[in-house]
């Protein structure tokens, strides 16, 4: 199995090179309004496939990958209503790749048990907290089996549902987070071995950060201010201190907020890096290949996404942007063509496509 996490690299044949690319982009059509994305291959074949999660047609479509950047007609599959986040693990045990998605408009989630050849079984929907807007899937509770984590913006609250390992789960249990939830993360912020939960809440403009007992229960959360709009939520060691950093992408104050882990202390103070307009989403990767974590934002209201070089220190150069389709609000990483060198995907949520961006060689400079 592999999934592909929500990050962006371009990449280039040598890191000398790497101080720029040249971009081919190739766009593959999706159900209408695509909110949300994943990649992963989902048959087994080498080749990186496309999930996107539809807010406009309560659907979620599977794009199989094939050979030269291509993807095959996209199969639409129904989830509930206003399908707006996915994520895919193993939640049966079985060692395939299953699919689950939040429904903002039904108050659920639906499940779709994988078959190993990028065919799913129909849904299975649970009921969550009103209005979830994100969900993730992982270990909290260290029994080997996946347990899923919803952020819910009716009841400013998380969601956590612990597996059975049978693809069933148990009923759901609430912890409350800042207003607004929007994004949710799953990772291990202090190294102790089982993740924390972190929220990007819209309404308040903070970051909400529930750490893990390791039981699948987690503490009271911590509210760490970042900026107006709070609308993603990322983390990755941007100062080479092996610690996770927390980032956040905010869609009122058109930019984004690092905020670096200082475990004993929590989180430092926050520094805030313009982006494009109504930023909707941050990925933490090296870019370019030095060593040093950067970030890419993609910008929903300008179509583009915003490259910001860091320094290794926690800083950041200023954004650098590149075209996409228009209203990109998800992108990810992988190598699409199979040629060694990272490429980009992004959902465009108004032209109801993913774009592929595909690194071929160096020569626009940052």
């Amino acid at each position: 199995m592999r999934i592909v996490a929500l990050s962006l690299l371009l990449g280039c044949d040598a890191p000398s090179q790497c101080d720029a690319f040249t971009l081919k982009t190739v766009p593959a059509a999706t159900g209408f309004g695509p909110n949300a994305m994943i990649l992963a291959d989902l048959d087994g074949d080498g080749r990186i496939d496309v999930v996107t999660a539809n807010y406009g047609s309560d659907t979620i479509s599977v794009l199989r990958g094939n050979s030269g950047a291509t993807f095959a007609t996209h199969v639409d599959l129904p989830a509930g209503q206003q399908a707006t986040s996915v994520a895919a693990a193993d939640l049966n045990s079985d060692g395939v790749l299953d699919l689950v998605t939040a429904n903002f408009g039904s108050d659920s989630v639906s499940v779709f048990l994988g078959k190993g050849d990028a065919t799913f079984s129909p849904p299975i929907n649970l009921m969550t907290s009103r209005y979830p807007t994100s969900i993730a899937a992982g270990d909290v509770s260290r029994d080997g089996r996946i347990d899923l984590v919803v952020a819910s913006s009716g009841n400013n609250a998380v969601d956590v549902l612990l597996g059975n390992g049978d693809g069933t789960f148990a009923s759901a249990v609430n912890y409350p987070t800042g207003a607004g939830p929007n994004s949710i993360l799953l990772v291990d912020l202090t190294g102790k071995g089982w993740p924390d939960l972190v929220t990007a809440d819209y309404t308040d403009g903070t970051a909400s950060v529930l750490f893990g007992v390791g039981d699948g229960t987690f503490t009271a959360a911590t509210s760490y201010p970042m900026d107006r709009g709070s609308f993603f939520v990322a983390a990755a060691d941007l100062n080479n201190d092996h610690l996770p950093d927390l980032v956040t992408a905010n869609f009122d104050a058109n930019d984004v907020t690092v905020r670096l882990n200082s475990l004993a202390n929590g989180f430092g103070a926050p520094h805030n890096y313009p982006t494009g307009k109504n930023p909707t989403a941050v990925s933490i990767a090296d870019l370019n290949l030095d060593a040093r974590n950067d970030l890419a934002v993609t910008s929903s209201g300008d179509d583009r996404i915003g490259i910001l070089v860091g320094n290794g220190g926690g800083e950041f150069d200023p954004h650098r942007d590149f075209a996409t389709g228009r209203r990109p609000v998800a992108s990810a990483v992988a190598d699409i063509d199979l040629d060694g060198r990272p490429d980009l995907v992004t959902a465009d949520a108004v032209d109801s496509t993913v774009t592929v961006v595909l690194a071929t060689d160096c020569a626009l400079s940052y």
